[in-house]
């Protein structure tokens, strides 16, 4: 009996062996031409791009068309590919330094910075549930595709299609949808793409969970309505161009356990490097030596009026207070030693620069100088006050 037991067994674990090995795509299973589908709407689907398309052969070669905007035509590049599992990397021309990684599954490719890829008789690369459109994603799993039901309110992401998961909120899979305030976002998710969010959510309130280790630029552009975000232990990319144009948001959350970053004073700070990575307009800069840079864009485009720089700071990166509009008034204290091409760009209303040292001290600061790369180009007729006397702009 125990033997028969042991067979069945046996012959249970060779199937799945065998069911899980035929689920990894071939090069002879994925060999074909691929037409490029973009997104229309919600009801259409996608639709077919005239000229776009790729060409995989079963030895790892193939071809891909581009269009080029300047030229206004396709051309197509030779490439190879390899698979690793559900993923793809394509090398193009040859050109080993610039690789395109994707993912492939059921007849659908999807890389970087280009549409989806459907088979020769596959018309439609995504799959649809409760208003949310799902498709391959760049690392073999599903993702948030773009152009989810403008009419959403309130949304829950599966986790999982069938037995593949979703692992990616993609590229303006959000966009446009200005009814959504609620969304739950499950624990595979591990990337958040540009613009998910953008352009208006009315999201007041959103929990990154701990999985989300990679957030793109822009994610939460423009979402006028944002007062609160907390982010889980794993986020290892903070940076303020997340956050372009919300000027409504007042708290920023993070995990105490994330050993990347913490936040003191609505400051974002990056731990190790002592770098302030984002400020907001109800930003203080603490003065207890934890931040000693302020960082590339951490102030740019927000809406703050006044800023004072703690003791202890010694490089204001670039583009750090760049197009703050509204920045009328701004401290420095003479432990600065180099401040960075555009740091203060685009700040018309700049008129006072108090720093505390002397002349010559600011005349020792690293700078850098400019008509359009200038640490102070485009800027009001500011005043530096120093400890003994005034310097007017361009002096």
């Amino acid at each position: 009996m125990k033997k028969l037991i042991f067979v069945i067994m046996l012959c249970l674990l060779t199937s799945l062996c065998f069911s899980l090995v035929a689920c990894e795509p071939t090069m002879e299973d994925v060999a074909g031409t691929y037409y490029a589908y973009d997104y229309y709407d919600f009801e259409t689907g996608y639709t077919i791009i005239d000229g776009r398309y790729l060409q995989l052969n079963s030895d790892g070669t193939g071809t891909i068309s581009s269009y080029d905007s300047f030229a206004e035509r396709y051309y197509d590049s030779t490439i190879t590919y390899t698979l690793n599992g559900n993923k793809m990397t394509i090398i193009k021309d040859g050109n080993e330094a610039l690789p395109i990684n994707g993912g492939i599954k059921d007849g659908v490719v999807k890389l970087e910075n280009q549409p989806y890829f459907c088979k020769e008789g596959i018309t439609n690369p995504t799959k649809k549930y409760n208003g949310i459109v799902y498709s391959i994603g760049l690392d073999g799993n599903f993702e948030v595709a773009k152009g989810s039901n403008k009419d959403l309110t309130s949304v829950k992401i599966k986790s999982k299609i069938g037995n593949v998961k979703v692992t990616s909120i993609g590229y303006a899979a959000f966009l446009g949808c200005d009814k959504l305030t609620d969304i739950n976002i499950p624990k595979n998710i591990t990337h958040i793409g540009a613009y998910a969010f953008g352009a208006c959510t009315r999201l007041e309130k959103i929990i990154i969970p701990d999985s989300i280790t990679e957030i793109d630029d822009a994610v939460f552009y423009r979402c006028d309505n944002l007062k609160e975000v907390t982010f889980g232990k794993n986020a290892n990319n903070i940076r303020r161009s997340i956050f372009f144009d919300c000027d409504s948001l007042e708290t920023i959350i993070v995990s105490p356990n994330n050993t990347n970053y913490h936040v003191d004073d609505n400051c974002i700070i990056e731990t190790e490097t002592k770098t302030l990575a984002v400020g907001f307009k109800t930003s203080v800069i603490p003065s207890d030596g934890s931040v000693t840079s302020i960082g590339y864009t951490a102030f740019s485009f927000s809406s703050l009026d006044r800023i004072v720089i703690p003791d202890g700071v010694i490089s204001i990166n670039a583009s750090a207070f760049l197009n703050c509009a509204n920045l009328e008034n701004i401290t420095i204290p003479e432990s600065v030693i180099s401040i960075g091409e555009r740091a203060f760009a685009i700040c018309p209303n700049l008129t006072d620069i108090n720093y505390n040292g002397t002349i010559e001290q600011w005349n020792a600061i690293e700078k850098i100088s400019g008509d359009v790369s200038g640490w102070d180009c485009n800027t009001g007729d500011y005043t530096i006050h120093c400890t003994d006397g005034d310097i007017a702009k361009g002096e």
